[in-house]
């Protein structure tokens, strides 16, 4: 009798625990599901696949989440950061097994050379329940915790109730929904895999570099892959290539926090992800290589040809332009000099390009070290940084105007040719500080090699930062080195006279147009009132100094040096104090009205699985190269036409601004600096980059290569 008591108080706490259930569940739609639980940044719900329970075996359930932009959360390896989403059934009535299952993933860069992985905007997590009676319903009640990021991370548990009947198992409508996710999950290999090796080559005893070598039985496409173990090793983003007619894909993957263990013998988990299917397999890892001296040292001397052909070609891009003037004037005014005068001027802007270039390594050990991200330009993002550039390119286009001189050789004229102490000291200042400025102007651009050898650098250590940088600064150098060596070169120039007079105005009015470049970034930046407010300061500022020479004496220097001193306070003190900006309206740009949109990576992948071609361009208004590429490839009528196919995406990201989720997505390619271009299509899921200056036939060969119908390599 007591028993029986027992068992009708249970089956009743059941059943009443089952109708709050159905009382929770949404039906309105013919489906099952529970509630949405819904927060500012994600919703998440169960989902049924079937109407019925069924025997009580495989019933088909979802774990959905629809996430708001911007926001991710994890899978069950979730990388540097993050926890995965868990799932707790034990307060659920008739439920005698549940297994929830994970498709393949994303990865993501997060800056600060840290990666996870996971998803973006919508997920469902395929379950698998099974019931203990199948003529009893299934009363779900689980707890779920997961976490959800963006530029910070919120822990989030809830708890979602459901409950399901007895009965057959009829698809609802959310079981095509369940079944494509299922599609996703990663299936055992078997046979499919002909043969793997691998091999761990250590670079020091705390990182290093997996080589795994796949071979299966059909050809592959893009392949990419995620490795899992029970050792907290960090793997980072795979580099990949193809052999053997596509059959064979080798995968590089960096590996760090080894701490000197020996990689032989560990057990990985391998997620292998092609064309639309992913397969997991479990390997051991084969060998460990010693580490080779003599490949590293080929491979760091390539690195520094690089960038010494990069610097080089860095002379001839339009963003030394505003400097040309000085290096002009600074040619014109050794003609006729001594052999000695013309090998210190141009030694003297070699220091300046070298002493340049150290600041520039030093600053960006410095930079990594305290855990900021840096690039090649970025420093062009920084109001401050344009707003001193605008006072430089006042004071040097005014000394052009002949409103007062910046160390130029007073002995130039003198028939006798010796300089004293002060005076040779004033000389070669002008030539140090030319050099100098000549590589300030030259870091927004990315000219070909440089990206390379920057890219290269910035993942590396301090020596091989300071190797690089130095090489780029050598090749910069070049010019004036050859001017230092063969003297005579600088004689077979026009010697100075009258007309010298005009082309300083010329280039003095370069250097404005220059200015005014700098104030409508700044303009974009911050505000307009701002950017008219600082060019104001500017033009009183070249008013004075011009005022100051027509007095003489200490009057004059005073005068200059105020004007100066106050002018730079004034637009540093304003732009300090400035209002933080309002959010930019929707741009209608040019380009926009043409069909571009806004950059969104998390949207890349739908588009390209729905089986469109996207195509990526990364701007800025500082980078002049990026300029150059949109004048002569972008905005060619050629290329308009072929970017406007209907099954095209043009998105763009204006990096004028700071913007981390461009940065991230710049790293992600181990690319620091813009412009940058990419392709995505449904034979690139992953995203073919092509050259940083464009050719027309660049982009028509990566469309084709992206629908899978030609090859594409990028120089």
């Amino acid at each position: 009798m007591k028993h029986s008591l027992n068992y009708i108080c249970t089956s009743f706490l059941g059943s009443l625990l089952i109708c709050i259930a159905f009382g929770n569940t949404a039906r309105s739609d013919g489906g099952i599901s529970s509630e949405w639980d819904s927060r500012e940044f994600a919703e998440v719900r169960l989902i049924s696949g079937t109407s019925g329970i069924g025997n009580g075996t495989d019933i088909n359930l979802g774990l959905e989440f629809s996430l708001k932009p911007g926001w991710k959360i994890y899978w069950r390896s979730p990388g540097d950061a993050g926890s995965p989403p868990i799932i707790d059934g034990s307060r659920s009535v008739n439920l005698e097994f549940l297994e929830m299952k994970w498709p393949w993933p994303q990865r993501f860069d997060e800056g600060n050379n840290l990666t996870t992985i996971g998803y973006t905007e919508h997920v469902v997590f395929p379950i698998i329940a099974k019931a203990k009676d199948s003529l009893r319903s299934l009363g779900l009640r689980l707890k779920i915790d997961y976490q959800v990021c963006k530029t910070i991370c919120i822990p989030v548990s809830t708890q979602l109730e459901m409950a399901i009947a007895p009965g057959h198992q009829r698809p609802t409508q959310y079981a095509q929904l369940i079944e494509k996710f299922e599609g996703k999950v990663p299936i055992a290999a078997n046979d499919s895999i002909v043969d793997i090796d691998s091999i761990y080559i250590p670079e020091t005893d705390n990182e290093g570099t997996l080589i795994i070598n796949v071979t299966r039985q059909s050809p592959f496409i893009d392949p990419s892959i995620f490795l899992e173990g029970q050792a907290a090793y960090r793997f980072g983003t795979e580099t990949m290539s193809l052999a053997n007619s596509s059959l064979k894909a080798k995968f590089s993957v960096p590996v760090s926090s080894v701490k000197g263990n020996n990689l032989q013998n560990f057990e990985l988990l391998i997620t292998l992800v092609d064309a639309g299917s992913a397969k997991e397999f479990s390997h051991k890892i084969e060998a460990v290589a010693q580490t080779d001296p003599k490949q590293n040292s080929l491979a760091l001397l390539s690195i520094l040809f690089t960038a010494l052909i990069g610097g080089l070609i860095l002379n001839l891009m339009p963003c030394v332009l505003p400097v040309l003037s000085i290096k002009i004037l600074s040619v014109l005014q050794n003609v006729g000099q001594s052999r000695l005068k013309i090998r210190l001027s141009f030694l003297a802007s070699v220091g300046g390009i070298l002493f340049s270039y150290l600041i520039l390594a030093l600053g960006t050990i410095l930079l990594r070290n305290l855990g900021n991200s840096v690039g090649w330009g970025m420093q062009f993002q920084e109001p401050l940084f344009l707003v001193s550039l605008v006072l430089i390119l006042t004071i040097f286009s005014c000394n052009l105007f002949g409103f007062f001189e910046i160390g130029l050789p007073s002995y130039s004229n003198s028939p006798q040719g010796s300089p004293n102490s002060q005076e040779r000291t004033k000389w070669l200042s002008q030539s140090f500080f030319t050099g100098a400025f000549a590589t300030l102007m030259a870091t927004p651009c990315s000219a070909p090699f440089v990206g390379t050898s920057i890219s290269f650098a910035l993942s590396q250590g301090a020596t091989e930062i300071l190797l690089i940088f130095s090489m780029l600064g050598l090749g910069m150098a070049a010019p004036y080195i050859l001017l230092a060596a063969s003297p005579n070169l600088v004689g077979k120039l026009p010697r100075p006279g009258r007309w010298m007079i005009q082309l300083r105005i010329i280039l003095g009015f370069i250097l404005v147009a220059t200015a005014v470049w700098l104030l409508a970034i700044l303009a974009q930046q911050t505000t307009i009132n701002l950017a008219f407010l600082i060019g104001t300061i500017a033009f009183v500022c070249g008013t004075s100094l011009k005022f100051a020479s027509s007095i003489t004496g200490k009057k004059s220097v005073l005068l200059r040096t105020l004007t100066l001193a106050i002018g730079g306070c004034s637009m540093l003190v304003f732009v300090i104090t400035a209002p933080p900006e309002e959010k930019d309206l929707e741009s209608t740009s040019n380009s926009q009205q043409s069909g571009w949109i806004e950059l969104d990576e998390s949207k890349i992948s739908d588009l390209v699985n729905s089986g469109k071609i996207v195509f990526v361009d990364i701007t800025a208004d500082w980078c002049l190269t990026c300029k150059i590429n949109k004048a002569l490839v972008l905005d060619s009528t050629e290329i308009i036409n072929l970017l406007d196919s209907p099954d095209i995406v043009k998105m763009q990201g204006d990096w004028t601004k700071r913007n981390p989720d461009i940065q991230n997505y710049l790293f992600s390619f181990n690319r620091f600096g813009i412009p940058f271009n990419a392709v995505y299509g449904i034979a690139a899921p992953t995203g073919a980059v092509l050259p940083e200056l464009l050719r027309k036939t660049d982009i028509s060969l990566a469309l084709e290569m992206a629908r899978g119908a030609g090859t594409f390599a990028e120089e």
